[in-house]
């Protein structure tokens, strides 16, 4: 098998015979870059690799070389890989590992960023790492056949993994359709209605236009107040988000695997939510208003609003949730200085519209059973790009570790 012991490669069960193994130190050249991130140029001469997916670009250049280049700290230390050639810079924390004659570049990318997370799994009690040293990386073993059949291996892969992408581009793109579908809907059913043949006229507000001659245009102090009162020892403390809309801290922390921005450990200075009430927070410009599903406590620093009687919060809900209102909202935060949210004297000057209170909730109805189909389409397709990301690794691994040969693929 070479200069490794069978037991030194812990993914590989079974090596065709003629290949060979060493250690990453015997096969390559690995230099770390000598810039910062602070060096980046938009309309730099040179691509420009920092510790992220994210390509930037400088004026000067580290490398003119064929190489491999990963990440060596931060988030994505050990995971996130570029393959490169010609002249680029080169964050100085970032490895550039440039191969010898034994093993070609395009297989050694294929098979360091399929194995070299492992190898970092492998190495640490913790899920993920901030710094990959270079003695872990000298220290990778590399399991490799002859190199006409590294490139007979590497332009399969390319050939397999375009297929692949290209499936995924085509599903990704569905998906956005979708997704634009249902805020196309959402934005003229809360302003228009559900009869497209009913009479219509001007509301006079520009974010609107045109509305059902029935309905009403009301400013939003006569639809909602402010809640004022303190919270309670007994609140359960929530969190507003764009993605998972207003949850009890502890789920909100359990779904998205992260801690709030807001620190909400003042119980004194936290404001009271009922159920049914909508929440301004520092994102409201981007994502719209959320509706509370919990009874609970906010942080100060957000606006805690009520529907009045004569209103369907779950019509409010769509609206305050729709494009137009959004982009009408940034237009006005953007009135505002750095780190400050629409506050209730500001949302009180807005100008809604208003169908009959047995429309609002025909209006709402409408939307919940399409976004719900909406959600199960979109899911869906979710599920056949995650499953085709999962063959795409499985085609690679088998063809990286010969469990595959280039002669058995169709």
């Amino acid at each position: 098998m070479g200069e490794l012991e069978r037991q030194d490669i812990p993914w590989i069960k079974e090596v065709p015979g003629g290949w060979e193994s060493a250690k990453l130190i015997r096969l390559t050249r690995i230099n770390t870059g000598n810039m910062d991130t602070v060096d980046s140029v938009d309309d730099g001469l040179y691509p420009f690799y920092v510790r992220s997916p994210v390509v930037r670009r400088a004026n000067a250049f580290t490398f003119d070389a064929e190489a491999v280049l990963m990440s060596g700290d931060g988030a994505g230390a050990g995971r996130i890989f570029h393959r490169v050639s010609g002249k680029f810079a080169c964050h100085q924390r970032v490895y550039c590992i440039e191969f010898l004659n034994r093993v070609t570049t395009d297989f050694g990318f294929y098979y360091l960023s399929t194995f070299f997370p492992m190898q970092v799994d492998a190495g640490s009690a913790k899920s993920t790492v901030d710094s990959i040293r270079k003695p872990m990386l000298n220290g990778m073993p590399i399991v490799f056949p002859p190199v006409d059949e590294q490139r007979q291996i590497t332009d399969l892969i390319d050939l397999r993994t375009a297929e692949i992408d290209g499936m995924i581009g085509k599903m990704a793109r569905q998906v956005e359709l979708l997704e634009r579908y249902r805020r196309e809907l959402i934005a003229r059913t809360v302003t228009r209605g559900l009869d497209p043949d009913v009479p219509m006229k001007d509301s006079g507000i520009d974010w609107i236009g045109e509305v059902p001659l029935a309905w009403e245009i009301k400013r939003a102090k006569a639809l909602f107040f402010q809640r004022k009162e303190k919270s309670t020892e007994t609140d359960v403390h929530l969190t507003p988000s764009q993605i998972y809309g207003v949850l009890p801290q502890e789920e909100y922390m359990r779904m998205s695997g992260t801690k709030p921005v807001l620190n909400l450990s003042a119980p004194n200075n936290m404001k009271h939510v009922e159920i049914g009430d909508f929440i301004i927070h520092l994102r409201s410009f981007q994502g719209g208003i959320e509706l509370s599903n919990y009874a609970g406590k906010v942080s100060n620093a957000y606006t805690v609003i009520s529907a009045r009687q004569g209103g369907d919060k779950n019509y409010y809900r769509w609206l305050l949730k729709s494009s137009p209102f959004i982009a009408k909202l940034s237009s006005l935060t953007d009135q505002l200085r750095d780190g400050q949210s629409i506050n209730f004297k500001t949302f009180s000057h807005m100008v809604f519209p208003l169908p009959p209170l047995s429309e609002q909730g025909r209006i709402a109805d409408f939307l919940n059973k399409k976004s719900s189909e909406i959600d199960s389409t979109v899911a869906g397709i979710n599920k056949q790009i995650e499953l085709l990301g999962k063959y795409r690794k499985q085609v690679i691994n088998d063809l990286v570790t010969g469990k595959v040969r280039v002669g058995e693929v169709a």
